[in-house]
């Protein structure tokens, strides 16, 4: 018996709303000031291409290099550079429950890169480094049943 590959699609809410929502969480867990984050989400299917550029040397697993290309949202995450490079774990947490609790499947990784996405997202590299990023879509669980539809349904 194969598996059969997961599909992901958008969400049923806007990604910005969502964002709001799991922000509020976000900074309700953060010990330090909330400025010294930037969050950047990119759903645009060209800065989406581009950004993968980037971050394909941080998803070297064929596998996962094949499902991120199929996710339509990407969140990355910004600390200021005079910081240590250090992920609020309680604050992440906070933030991914509400994504996940909308649906949202992420997949989180570090980012190796320290220009090339401040530059791509017109972030000034002088006060801003990338740490982390999530690609992210809500799972068509239905998408292996399409092959199997019943003569009783047409579909136009």
């Amino acid at each position: 018996m194969t598996s059969k590959k997961l599909s992901f699609v958008k969400l049923e809410t806007t990604i910005e709303g969502l964002m709001a929502r799991a922000l509020v969480e976000w900074d309700r867990y953060l010990s330090v000031e909330s400025s010294s984050y930037q969050w950047v989400c990119i759903q645009d299917p060209h800065y989406l291409a581009r950004s993968l550029e980037v971050l394909s040397m941080d998803i070297p697993e064929d596998d996962i290099a094949s499902l991120v290309t199929r996710m339509p949202y990407l969140m990355v995450l910004f600390q200021k550079v005079d910081m240590p490079s250090d992920v609020p774990i309680e604050s992440m947490f906070a933030f991914l429950s509400v994504l996940n609790h909308a649906g949202l499947v992420t997949l989180l990784r570090q980012t190796s890169d320290r220009h090339r996405l401040n530059a791509l997202y017109e972030m000034d590299d002088k006060l801003w480094q990338p740490l982390i990023f999530m690609m992210g879509g809500k799972p068509d669980v239905d998408l292996p049943l399409a092959a199997q539809a019943s003569d009783q349904c047409l579909f136009f």
